[in-house]
């Protein structure tokens, strides 16, 4: 992966939070229901738009609206519990 802006430059201590943080996503987005994380990764990590997620799963935009955010909370729920 290539260094972004941010990564230029930062120090062991911030590289090692990153990393932990980068690790402690991933261990929560386990967490989620298949299709919770299906649309979490498309729309949070993919960055794809909700008419490109709705046509490619043929779920209203609404539902994805609510999916994504249930499916963030639970996210940072379980971000929290692993980091303290």
């Amino acid at each position: 992966m290539a260094p972004t802006e941010r990564d230029v430059g930062a120090s062991p201590h911030e590289d090692l939070e990153a990393k932990e943080l980068h690790e402690a996503v991933n261990k929560a987005v386990q967490h989620l229901t298949p299709s919770e994380r299906r649309l979490f990764e498309m729309r949070q990590i993919e960055g794809l738009e909700l008419d490109v997620i709705a046509k490619q799963t043929n779920i209203a935009k609404p539902s994805i609206k609510s999916i994504v955010s249930a499916a963030r909370k639970k996210v940072f729920t379980e971000i929290k519990r692993l980091r303290t």
